[in-house]
């Protein structure tokens, strides 16, 4: 097996010790070489995002106003996200009563049952035009005391109501934001 060669940099104003370029080499064999010990631990968290959520109180304020402190919910309820799939060959009904959808969404982001949502697609987006969007569903952040609170807020959307989407078959989880940015 040839060994492979060393690249130090050269500067013509000053010269390289023999001692400086033996160190250089072993240590660039050291590296090349195969592992021989355990890999070190993986690092640990970092502390401002830690301390940042200790420090977080539950008003969106903040010494630092772009980034927000974390909100949580009132007393007794949770957040949870949720991925609804829809129901193969609704495509063409989404697109049709996509308008209601947004409008019957207002009372519920104006509650704060609704903290963000959106489409969740099959692939990447080329550009801002649904009609060739391939839909998989949509995705949600809810305030709710339960699942089935969501799951029932769900099944009375235009979405469920006119045979897009799947709730039957939505995934539903309680989660704990460690952050949040605009």
């Amino acid at each position: 097996m040839a060994t492979p060669r060393l690249l130090v940099p050269f500067s013509s104003s000053r010269q390289i010790s023999r001692t400086t370029l033996a160190r250089t080499a072993a240590a660039s064999r050291a590296l090349l070489s195969p592992v021989s010990r355990p890999c070190p631990a993986p690092p640990q968290p970092r502390r401002p995002l830690l301390q940042a959520r200790a420090m977080a109180s539950s008003s969106s304020s903040s010494s630092d106003p772009a980034r927000p402190a974390i909100s949580t919910p009132p007393a007794g309820k949770y957040e949870f996200l949720a991925v609804v799939p829809d129901k193969p060959g609704s495509q063409p009904k989404r697109l049709e009563v996509r308008a209601k959808h947004f409008e019957g969404l207002q009372p519920f982001i104006d509650s704060g049952f609704y903290k963000a949502g959106g489409a969740a697609l099959k692939d990447r987006p080329e550009g801002t035009d649904a009609t060739k969007w391939d839909f998989y569903g949509s995705t949600m952040i809810m305030v709710a005391e339960s699942v089935d609170e969501c799951r029932e807020i769900l099944r009375k959307d235009i979405y469920s109501k006119s045979g897009v989407w799947d709730v039957d078959n939505a995934q539903i989880w309680p989660v704990k934001f460690a952050f949040r940015y605009p």
